[in-house]
């Protein structure tokens, strides 16, 4: 039987409504609806995290030449708006756990779904900031330092946020409330039904304007990340690809000397994690230990400038007594007199005699 004809009757032998595409769809969708809601959300993230961090690496591997503090903030404005877009209709778009946690607070979202957002929102984070560091491994190679925490050219800062060096923890810790809380109240403003409502399809762009408005005016203490799971993620991928454990060492964002002995004391790490800590709080005061050494050297010269004063002063007081003890000794014996010819050893050697008289 020739090819075309053995070929017709297998597909005439087929049912009508047989579809290839059907049949592949049914056998890998994903029944569950809170795993396809965590997923969305684990892509939506990745897109925030890729995108934005994209634009930090840029910028910071570039020298500047290849972006601004205010190109960083606007990519991760629309990052947020386009992490939305394609999750939105699916999980709602949340990218952020404390998002979702205001909302299952406010009763709008089930506890159920915390748990699982947090950990793919988490997941997302983390793999957007490895597709990050593998697109720019070699520059990241080629910058000396780079993957030292302790080297003005580390770029730890690339991926996860660290606070400025004048950050002291509580102002850190109040700087990430603000800026969290801010977030959350125009977000939840942006969905009430009962407020002014957004235009269809404008919700995504004014969540990431309002990430931008963010970064614009709060983003100079500590990077505005306003995110546990944009933060957390990126910063355990660190940990894992170069940087060490101590992306997460707390005294990092504290300037304080007397906090981290505190902390020191309290948790009592190992001698060479307690040592290495211990450097890192006595750089923080490095300007308090030069007034210190100023304020030594001014005290040492003072009493230099005191002892020689006391010295010019002593001379004076040697010549005033040997001058009073020759005119005394002069009265008393007024015959007794240095002939002219007398040799200079003689002279001495009264003038000895009488300052030791």
């Amino acid at each position: 039987m020739p090819l075309g004809r053995l070929l017709g009757e297998v597909f005439r032998a087929c049912p009508t409504d047989f579809s290839v595409e059907e049949n592949v769809y049914g056998r890998v969708v994903i029944r569950n609806l809170l795993l396809r809601q965590a997923l969305a959300e684990c892509l939506g993230t990745l897109i925030l995290v890729m995108f934005g961090c994209g634009a930090v690496a840029q910028r910071v591997l570039s020298g500047g030449s290849h972006g601004l503090f205010l190109t960083v903030n606007f990519a991760f404005g629309f990052a947020a708006m386009l992490g939305i877009l394609v999750c939105g209709q699916v999980s709602g778009g949340h990218l952020n756990p404390a998002v979702t946690f205001a909302l299952c607070l406010l009763g709008r979202e089930r506890w159920r779904k915390f748990p699982m957002y947090f950990l793919f929102q988490t997941i997302g984070a983390f793999f957007g900031s490895a597709i990050i560091f593998g697109m720019y491994y070699d520059a990241l190679l080629l910058r000396p330092g780079s993957f030292n925490l302790t080297s003005t050219n580390n770029t730890a800062g690339i991926f996860a946020t660290y606070p400025a060096r004048h950050l002291t923890l509580v102002n850190g810790f109040f700087d990430q409330i603000i800026g969290t809380t801010a977030l959350i109240v125009c977000v939840l403003a942006i969905v009430d039904p009962f407020n002014n409502p957004i235009p269809q399809g404008l919700e995504a762009f004014t969540v990431g304007f309002v990430v931008l408005v963010i970064g614009l005016s709060m983003g100079f203490n500590s990077g505005y990340a306003v995110n546990p799971a944009r933060d957390f993620g990126p910063r355990l991928f660190t940990s894992m690809s170069g940087w060490g454990g101590a992306v997460f060492t707390l005294l990092q964002q504290i300037t304080s000397n007397k906090v981290a002995h505190v902390i020191l004391d309290t948790f009592k790490p190992d001698t060479g994690v307690r040592n290495r800590l211990r450097q890192q709080a006595h750089c923080t005061s490095l300007p308090s230990i030069l007034l210190a050494n100023v304020q030594s050297l001014e005290n040492k010269l003072n009493d230099l400038r005191a002892r020689v004063t006391f010295q010019r002063d002593m001379r004076d007081c040697n010549i005033l007594c040997v001058t009073e003890t020759w005119l005394t000794y002069r009265a008393v014996n007024p015959l007794d007199s240095f002939s002219v010819n007398e040799n200079k050893s003689n002279k001495d050697q009264k003038v000895e005699e009488c300052v030791s008289w």
